[in-house]
Order: structure tokens, then sequence, then C-alpha cells
């Protein structure tokens, strides 16, 4: 009796970034098959990424969790299949492809690409094949990209439009190759067709007699936040809700589309990198492509309206301490609520930024608030100058770390030479019945990204520990003592120095 040799345990790994591609999710599979039956592997498990770009990891739950496996010291495989170089990834660093690679190797794990003329024998003249089909994976992305933005710009140049939001008081209509109207696209929907285009048009009369009530109100030389009081006044949302405020308002008066102009190329995200902010005299500009909310005339007079206002409205500090008195008189306190919420007032941010303090600010109007308040105040001025401390720290250790702001926000976050966006939160510590506790509230940021994530001390002059939380479902609200389970999501940094290679850990995980 003959016995066979036992088969080799080996996984496969797919990957297709659009639902029209050549390379499907099958046709790769069955040349896998072929592969294993030909060099006797038993093919025990499939990872897949369908619909990712090969662009970049953080973005391949698939392969980040196939590496994870391969890589916890116990993996049940011995070799990994994968259809040719560019499934394995189109890195704009081909050197990123051979680290992970090279890191599977390292395992015990060998990695084939089953539909490459070369063999998987480590020779010199696969080395320098595999190196050539990298780098040419990476100009394939490279030139789809200038051809998109090509292409982009040419629908642009027609009066079409083909990204983004449409904005308050217009709508996205879907248009036929014939130039049919198909109907109005609402929130969250999208073209049916390659050959459809989309191109805005008036929305709800209301909100376009709103539009035009806020250019008529610049004109007679209110402001932004004025405005957005005025509006809020008589009950008319926003599209998702919410009240206007002062940066919702100046977008509205700023932007050239409200004079029926097609506008592209206010941003650029390139390869999946950093979104970097275009000159506007560099923008992409189409007039008159749909019907205009105003005219260019009143347009134009409202940005010179704008900017005298801006010019009247630089306050001094005895400008600030004056409306602040007035406002304690008013209202019999002070609070940041009020402050925020009272027309003609800077806001409580403003303050803060001119006397270092709203503390000091309250002290030379004369304002004494109850002692709760002024150790809040303490607390929160404490908190900000170690999470400024943190930031230093980090920027220290890693010079090409950017800090960037999102428009309408005052909290910086972290921009990593990758591009990943790290938020920085600190949560002040707290004495309750003998023990130690802490607070925290998480905003939209820090469940849209990763988290570099400290506790201070009970003095509020140090850290008790840092850790990196990846971006998760958090809760509203927090409050917990000790070391809650989900701290053990994230990596805890004994130096801030540990924050890149934790960044890496975390997408290395499954």
């Amino acid at each position: 009796m003959i016995c066979k040799a036992p088969l080799l345990s080996a996984v496969e790994y797919v990957r297709m970034s659009t639902g029209t591609q050549e390379f499907s999710i099958e046709n790769q599979k069955a040349e896998i098959r072929r592969y294993a039956d030909r060099l006797g592997y038993e093919v025990v498990r499939t990872y897949c990424d369908v619909g990712r770009t090969g662009v970049t990891l953080r973005h391949r739950p698939g392969l980040k969790q196939l590496l994870g496996d391969a890589l916890s010291g116990n993996a049940p495989f011995q070799a990994i299949l994968v259809y040719d170089v560019s499934r394995w990834g189109r890195f704009q660093d081909d050197n990123e492809a051979a680290h992970y690679e090279f890191l599977c190797r390292r395992a015990g794990v060998s990695v084939h690409y089953c539909a490459e003329p070369f063999p998987n024998d480590g020779s010199m003249s696969t080395g320098l094949l595999k190196s050539f089909k990298r780098v040419m994976a990476k100009e394939y992305s490279r030139e789809l990209g200038v051809k998109t933005y090509a292409g982009q710009e040419r629908i642009v140049g027609l009066g079409f439009k083909v990204q983004g939001a449409p904005g308050f008081g217009l709508r996205r209509m879907m248009i036929s190759r014939d130039g049919r109207n198909k109907g109005i696209l609402h929130t969250g929907e999208y073209k049916s067709l390659k050959t459809d285009r989309v191109k805005l048009v008036l929305g709800p009369m209301r909100e376009v007699g709103c539009v035009r009530r806020m250019y008529a109100m610049a004109l007679r030389g209110m402001g932004c936040s004025d405005i957005a009081h005025a509006v809020n006044r008589v009950n008319i949302k926003r599209e998702n809700g919410k009240p206007w405020n002062c940066e919702v308002v100046r977008t509205i008066l700023t932007h050239p589309k409200y004079t029926g102009c097609s506008v592209w190329g206010q941003s650029s995200q390139k390869l999946h990198g950093p979104n970097v902010a275009i000159p506007r005299d560099k923008w992409i500009l189409r007039p008159n492509t749909f019907p205009a909310i105003v005219d260019l005339d009143t347009f134009n007079q409202v940005q010179k309206a704008l900017k005298r206002y801006a010019e009247r409205l630089h306050w001094s500090d005895s400008d600030i301490l004056v409306k602040l008195k007035a406002l304690y008189a008013k209202k019999g306190r002070l609070s940041e609520a009020l402050i925020d919420a009272a027309k003609g007032v800077p806001s409580y941010s403003t303050v803060q930024a001119r006397f270092g303090s709203i503390l000091r600010a309250y002290e030379l109007i004369g304002y004494r608030c109850d002692r709760s308040i002024t150790t809040a105040c303490a607390k929160k001025a404490q908190t900000a100058v170690l999470r400024k401390k943190m930031i230093r720290c980090i920027l220290r250790f890693f010079p090409k770390v950017r800090t960037v702001r999102q428009p309408g926000k005052i909290r910086w976050l972290l921009r990593l030479e990758d591009g990943t966006t790290l938020s920085v939160s600190v949560c002040p510590a707290k004495l309750l019945s003998k023990s130690v506790y802490w607070d925290f509230q998480p905003d939209a940021i820090n469940r849209a990204c990763g988290t570099v994530f400290a506790r201070s001390n009970l003095a509020g002059t140090g850290f008790h520990s840092v850790h990196l939380i990846p971006a998760r479902k958090w809760p509203s609200f927090c409050r917990f003592r000790g070391d809650p389970a989900w701290l053990a999501e994230g990596i805890r940094l004994n130096r801030f120095s540990e924050l890149w290679d934790a960044v890496h850990a975390l997408q290395g995980r499954p």
C-alpha cells in the first residue's frame, strides 16, 4: 500500500478593488487552487478584501487579520497563496510590500504568487522580478490616479458635479447620457450608471430663500455669528437638523457655487494620503452651469462686506472686558454657554486665548464665581496644559508628524507620516469617596480615528498612564476607576517614543 505524503496547510488571500475588475475573486481563487494542487498545498482558509484599495494597509481588514495570524507565532498554516504581486498590494513604497512578506517569512510562513512567471525559490532573478513587479503595481496606481483626476477635471469643465454634498439650498439632479433628468438624488443615494452624470439644481424654495436672506443680512453689515442667531430664531434647520453657527454661515456666504458656478479642486487626497487644501486661485471654476441663488455682483459685495466686518470686529482687550461686564450685569452670572450664546460678545475661546484663562478675565471685571466653577475652570486649564505638553513631546520624538485641525474645531489632531490621524485626549483625575476616578466624554473624532488617551495624576501635574486606543464605538460618557476592559483594546505607552510602533501594531491586528 502506497501512502501519500500529507498536504501542507496553506491559506489564500484574495483582493478586489471594484466589482468590475478583471481579477474577480472567483478567478483568483480558481488560479490559486490550481497552483495548490500542483505543488501539494491544502487551502484551509480564505482571507478576503472586497472593494478595498491595495494602496494602503489600514483599509484592508482581511490582510491585517492574515498578518496578525501569520505573525502570532502559532499559525496553523505554512504558506500564503496570492494570485499575483498586485493583489498583495500596490503600496506606494514598494519596500512596504517586501516588508510584510519578510515578516511572514521570518515567522516561518512563505508567500507564493500563483499567477506570476517566477518561482518562489529565493533566487536573485526571482528577487529582481518581484521588485520590478512591485514597482509596476505602484506605478499603475499612480498613473490611474492621474487619469482619474484628468477625467474628473474634464467632467467638471462640462458643468457636472463629480463628488461631495450639494450644500444647503441645492440638490443633485441625475442626468442621463442623452441629457434627460432622471430625478433628484437624496443623501446617501448615487447614480446607477457610469454614463449618467450629476448636476446641481435649486433646492426647496424655503432653503433658497434662507440663503438669499443670509446674503441680504450680510450686505446690511451683519456678521456671520449674528446671521446664525437670526436664522436660528426663525427655526430653519440645516440638512442634518443641527442649529446654525458662525462657520457654516461663513461657508455659505463665501462659496462661489451659490452664484451658479461649478467648483472643484478645493482639496486633494492622492493615493489615500493626507487631505491637502488647495489655494483658492488654483480651484477649477466654471460659471453659469446651473441656476444661481444670488447674482455675481451680490456675491462680490458680500465678500467686501465680510472683510470690512472682520476689520471692524478686531476686539481689543478693553472691548472684550466691556462686553463681558455688560453681559454679567444683564444675566447676573457668566458661563461658557452664556458667553457663546450672547449676541455681539466674543466667543468663550476668544476670551480664553486673549487673557490666558477665563478666570483671569472674570477677575478683571470683578466677577467672583463659586468655588465649584473656579475648580472646574482650573481643572480645565490644567488639562489643556497637559494636552499641549503631550503633543509637544510627541512632536519632539517624531518631527515629521504634523498637527492639523478640522474646520470649525479648536482641538489639534496629529497627522502621521502615513496619513493616519490621531486624536489626543487627556482625562483629569478626580477624588470621590476616597477613590480616584476619571471622566471621559468622547466625541465624533474619537469614534472615527485612534486616540492617544492619557489619564492625569490626582495633582493634575503629570500623567497616570498613556494608551493608544483604536477607533471604537464609545458611549456618550465614560466614568471609570482602575483599568477598564476597553483599555486592553489599545496599547500602553511607557514612553512617547513608542507611539509609531504602537500605531503599526494596532494596524496589524485583526
